[in-house]
């Protein structure tokens, strides 16, 4: 059998080694050994405590609640907490992994999709709905596109929060949406939560009970410093 050369040899020994260093379970605060998937395809629950480094999740003090926090340790945008109901799904989203998902692809009473984006910006609250993204070398895209109508636009305080609340409309569907700023040093990150439902279902008493839990989820807000 043909020897490998040395720097073969070398290059295999450091991805064996690599592999099997990755997938060993990472330790949680807590001391208990848990596993961390790739953090864009978390779906974890909060029976027991998640650390993938990215974000962290756990039993809230509060009954029937989970608690999500997103460090962002080195990030220009701000870190969060939150809580949200037990029984959602929840996974990191975004290419940089600041973004929060709940209930992809779900529509069953009051568990419904929800989109927590964040997004660095100078504008003032009353105007956080003409903010923009960039994704990668695409460019700057709108929060909201300009081809949805505004039905409704205002500032409001949610618990300790003032909140710019915007509903608008595309083809079939109502969009909510819930601005908040944060700022730290000379950056402001905006944190915008978004919904969707179809017009037929927007006086629904399950989507107006999730939207009550929506603005719950913004009370339970808080930031890291």
């Amino acid at each position: 059998m043909k020897k490998l050369s040395l720097p073969i040899t070398i290059a295999v020994i450091l991805v064996v080694g690599y592999l099997v260093f990755t997938a060993r379970p990472a330790d949680n605060q807590n001391g208990t050994v848990i596993q961390s998937p790739p953090p864009n395809t978390s779906e974890v629950g909060c029976d027991d405590m998640f650390s993938s480094g990215e974000f962290i999740i756990s039993k809230s003090t509060r009954e029937g609640y989970c608690d999500v926090t997103v460090p962002l340790a080195g990030y220009k945008t701000i870190g969060y907490s939150l809580s949200y109901p037990e029984g959602w799904t929840v996974r990191l989203a975004g290419a940089e992994g600041m973004n929060l998902f709940f209930n992809e692809g779900i529509n069953s009473g009051t568990k419904k999709g929800l989109f927590l984006q964040l997004t660095l910006t100078d504008l003032p609250l009353e105007q956080a709905d003409k903010a923009t993204y960039n994704f990668e070398w695409s460019g700057a895209d709108p929060l909201v596109s300009p081809e949805e109508s505004i039905q409704s636009k205002r500032i409001e305080t949610i618990g300790d929060k003032q909140v710019l609340t915007l509903i608008t409309s595309e083809g079939d569907l109502y969009l909510n949406r819930y601005f908040l700023l944060k700022k730290r040093n000379e950056y402001t990150t905006l944190y915008m939560l978004r919904s969707e439902v179809s017009k037929s279902d927007y006086e629904d008493r399950d989507y107006i009970e999730f939207l009550n839990i929506v603005r719950e989820i913004i009370v339970s807000m808080e930031f890291v410093d």
